[in-house]
């Protein structure tokens, strides 16, 4: 975390006074496939170890690769292979799969996924 100085102008206050606030340290992330960068977004590096998001179908390697960096939720926008399923299981990761605007199905460890209604 880092204070940085932040001015706001509204019409209805022109003259207000500048501000500090916190801001988080991110870097980069470029999610590829391919070597094709399909998404690139700013993360904080808790994040990272939080969330792996990929294009296509989970399988066991991407499941193991994830627990082995100690990331917790992986989301993938296709089905993920049973196997995978099964390994996500015994690796204890949160597993996700037709991640979709507005809709995605649970695989492993629901109790973990958040409706965003309920926060």
């Amino acid at each position: 975390m880092r204070r940085v100085p932040v001015g706001t102008w509204r019409p209805e206050q022109p003259d207000a006074a500048p501000r500090e606030e916190n801001t988080a340290a991110g870097v980069p992330v470029a999610l590829t496939c391919n070597r094709d960068s399909h998404v690139v977004m700013m993360a904080t590096p808790p994040d990272l170890q939080e969330l792996a998001l990929m294009f296509g179908r989970a399988s066991c390697e991407m499941v193991h690769k994830a627990a082995a960096a100690a990331i917790d939720l992986l989301v993938a926008v296709s089905v993920p292979v049973p196997l995978a399923v099964e390994f996500a299981e015994r690796c204890s990761v949160a597993l996700v799969g037709f991640a979709r605007t507005g809709r995605h199905d649970v695989y492993t460890f629901a109790d973990r996924i958040m409706d965003g209604d309920s926060r």
